[in-house]
């Protein structure tokens, strides 16, 4: 039964460990300009009252 508390006990401090997560600056910008700039992009043929 001790080994259980030993083991439960190591499971759960490693548990509380946090992983960091460096994302360089740079990239993180150029990704977020690209993402802006695909959803803002203009159309490029405006719809005439033709076609609709």
């Amino acid at each position: 039964m001790n080994k259980v508390w030993v083991a439960l006990t190591v499971f759960l401090l490693g548990a509380c460990q946090t992983v960091d997560v460096f994302f360089p600056a740079e990239s993180a910008r150029k990704a977020a300009d690209r993402v802006i700039d695909t959803v803002w992009q203009p159309v490029s043929k405006p719809v005439s009252k033709e076609q609709k």
